[in-house]
């Protein structure tokens, strides 16, 4: 995935590293749903200049449907900015697949220290996609399909810990 399909595809929130405060998207129960293959549902960082949020963001309650990614928070690769401390939780999100075969539930590209809790994430060619990150991030009660794909900064340690996956679905019987 790269940060150019942003570029193409609005996304329907927008939250940029700067805003003062902390940052709190709660959808309250509701379900905010895209044209098949729309693009971001939130977008955290992408097309703004690269820089580290100062206050924490937090998108959770709800549903996410039919974007081609559910949340995306991404700062510049190549600068020595991260994003930190961003919150997931408390949503389903059911990404639509695109005809570039690049849908995700979540992307975080050089995101360090932030959390994903309680989510279910169904459809995509990822559930979740973190890479280039340098450590500190937590998944936490995530029921995924089809799966996490992790890649971390170069030269860093990745450890994960007290991670559980749900078992393969039985085959049915002939």
């Amino acid at each position: 995935m790269n940060s150019s399909a942003s570029g193409t595809n609005p996304a329907a929130i927008n939250i940029s590293p700067s805003v003062s405060g902390p940052v709190v998207v709660d959808l309250k129960g509701f379900t905010i749903t895209g044209s098949a293959g729309f693009g971001l549902c939130v977008n955290i960082g992408i097309g703004f200049p690269a820089q580290s949020n100062a206050f924490p963001i937090t998108i959770r309650n709800g549903t996410i449907s039919n974007f081609s990614v559910g949340v995306w928070a991404e700062s510049s690769q190549g600068v020595n900015a991260f994003l930190s401390d961003i919150t997931v939780s408390d949503l389903a999100i059911n990404p639509s697949q695109n005809s570039a075969n690049t849908s995700a539930g979540i992307v975080w590209s050089c995101v360090n220290n932030s959390t994903i809790s309680n989510c279910r994430i169904t459809g995509g060619e990822w559930a979740v996609e973190d890479i280039q990150s340098q450590g500190g991030n937590t998944y936490s009660n995530v029921a995924t399909l089809p799966g996490f794909m992790i890649i971390p900064a170069n030269g860093t340690p990745l450890t994960l810990s007290h991670a559980s996956f749900a078992a393969p679905a039985a085959s049915p019987a002939p």
